[in-house]
């Protein structure tokens, strides 16, 4: 895409000319199917430590149901990745700049001296494990999670990650957040991030805000009338100004003394 550039070849299409991009190895065709370990998809076999896997744009591939790759080779996908089955990231680095989804029978695996870099769109409807060596990094794209994420090795994040109410994240690791983590939906246990803090539900129910509900009657503490616990009112729906019981017992009488205790003032 340079204007009066020489370069003749981007078959990847991820604007680096092949004669210069370290991606070159053996490109997905489909020209059988989409299944990602037919080696007769590949156009010089299927991907291996010395023989690096692309996925151009325009292409669909899928890791099948009750199927499984191993991963001790780099992919690089700029077309579309479905994965149905496991996918385990062993040694190799897999960069996404297409659009990958992991299926609710799906599992991706992040261990060893591997990493995932997410530069464009990542949805989990499936099963995410980083290990204790294993490295995501979000990029500045975006990780839509609509099951389950469990981190016990390293999650950097410089674009967005957004739970769904169906949405799990599990951080045992590190997760340097320098873009935006969003739990306002679904659960985040674990170690807090580092750097950005979480965008979570406030005392409110607000999304990102900054309100607190100190009483627990579920109005936020700016709009509600009375916030003292000990007052007898103070979860009242009337939302009114605090009130206190009087000596019979009475939410804002005005008893001041009933020495026997029999109900009736003094």
């Amino acid at each position: 895409g340079v204007c009066g550039g020489d370069c003749e070849v981007d078959l990847d299409g991820d604007g680096i000319c092949d004669d210069v991009d370290p991606w070159q190895g053996t490109m997905f065709t489909q020209i059988v199917s989409p299944d990602f370990n037919n080696a007769s998809n590949w156009d010089n076999g299927l991907p291996s430590p010395t023989n690096p896997g692309f996925l151009p744009n325009g292409k669909y591939a899928e890791v099948l149901p009750d199927s499984s790759v191993f991963c001790e080779f780099d992919l690089h996908v700029t077309g579309q990745l479905m994965i149905q089955g496991a996918l385990q990231l062993a040694s190799g680095h897999l960069e996404n700049y297409g659009t990958m989804w992991l299926s609710a029978t799906g599992m991706l695996v992040i261990e060893g001296t591997s990493s995932f870099t997410n530069h464009t769109s990542f949805t989990n409807g499936g099963f995410v494990e980083i290990m204790n060596d294993g490295v995501v990094n979000a990029g500045t794209g975006t990780i839509t999670n609509d099951s389950a994420i469990e981190n016990y090795g390293t999650i950097t994040n410089a674009g967005t990650i957004t739970n769904s109410i169906t949405g799990s994240i599990y951080n045992g690791g590190t997760l340097a957040n320098n873009g935006t983590v969003n739990v306002c939906a679904g659960e985040y246990s674990g170690t807090a991030p580092e750097g950005n803090s979480l965008v979570a539900l406030d005392g409110c129910g607000v999304c990102g805000g900054s309100g607190s509900d100190a009483d627990g009657d579920g109005l936020c503490d700016d709009a509600d009338a009375c916030t003292d616990l000990t007052a007898c009112n103070y979860d009242d729906d009337e939302n009114e100004a605090c009130a206190y019981s009087d000596a019979t017992g009475v939410c804002g009488g005005d008893c001041e003394v009933d020495l026997d205790g029999d109900g009736i003032c003094d």
